[in-house]
């Protein structure tokens, strides 16, 4: 531009002097699905957002605190019981939610669960990807648990995988969509015994990039965020002590991340703190 207009004694201004204006402007009246903090209705009124495994845990916590913010909360988990009371629990304190029975392995309950959904609300703006399966043990105790390994990643990552492509129509055709996928810390650490587990988050984590390079024209993006261990029903089998010093509850967790909106960028928590 500059090569372009250096005889006409037009002076191109610096960058930085209508960056931040066409920042601001952007941010305000650009990509209206986009969730915003500082929205006055609230930072998700009239999103609807799905998340899996929502009967306990980070789920639950999850629920609790995107309804808080304004949000239709879809709870999908295969805990009937345990989800009405999460539902009653949302509505209690205002909010609106609604349970529906699925397990996330099962490719024919996920496709009539997602239809259910759109017939009966229209759309779905987000997916939290939360329902997970853990198992700790070292590889030489599992060379004859094979079983293991596939058993963690039909939940871990095939159940997400799965509703991700039951979204995908429906979000290529509204030009909008999110997913957050609730991975590991572990996915960095390398933590050993975790040889099941972290290697289908890890999974997960790559599925996401690179679906998100096809579908960021429709406006359809992924966050991971990388958790890390936390005290829900999950970890109870594996035997790690929650004295340990390095655990944090859910509800701590999930409201740091909250506070950085469903919507955000990558997100990487470590005791309940947004750190990059």
């Amino acid at each position: 531009t500059e090569e372009a207009l250096r005889d006409t004694g037009i002076r191109v201004p610096e960058f930085r002097s209508y960056a931040p204006r066409l920042w601001r402007y952007w941010a305000a009246h650009l990509d209206p699905e986009r969730a915003r903090r500082d929205d006055p209705e609230g930072p998700l009124v009239g999103k609807h957002v799905i998340i899996t495994g929502a009967s306990s845990g980070i789920g639950r916590a999850s629920a609790i605190a995107v309804a808080a913010r304004g949000a239709t909360v879809f709870a999908l988990a295969r805990n009937a019981e345990a989800l009405d009371g999460l539902v009653e629990e949302i509505r209690g304190d205002g909010g609106d939610a609604h349970a529906f029975t699925c397990d996330v392995t099962d490719s024919a309950a996920v496709e009539h669960t997602i239809k259910d959904i759109l017939g009966r609300f229209g759309y779905v703006d987000y997916l939290v990807n939360n329902a997970g399966r853990s198992i700790r043990r070292s590889v030489i105790a599992s060379t004859d648990r094979l079983h293991d390994y596939e058993r963690v990643m039909a939940v871990n990552y095939f159940g997400p995988v799965r509703m991700v492509l039951a979204l995908l129509p429906h979000w290529r055709e509204r030009k909008f969509g999110h997913v957050v996928n609730v991975s590991s810390a572990g996915v960095q650490a390398s933590n050993p015994k975790y040889s099941a587990y972290i290697p289908s988050k890890a999974a997960l984590d790559a599925f996401s990039e690179v679906v998100g390079t096809e579908t960021l024209s429709d406006h359809i993006t992924f966050t991971n965020i990388h958790m890390p261990l936390v005290e829900t029903p999950m970890i109870v089998p594996i035997g790690v002590s929650m004295r340990a010093g390095f655990s944090t509850r859910p509800r701590t967790t999930m409201a740091a991340a909250c506070s950085g909106e469903i919507a955000g960028a990558g997100l990487s928590l470590w005791d309940g703190t947004i750190i990059g």
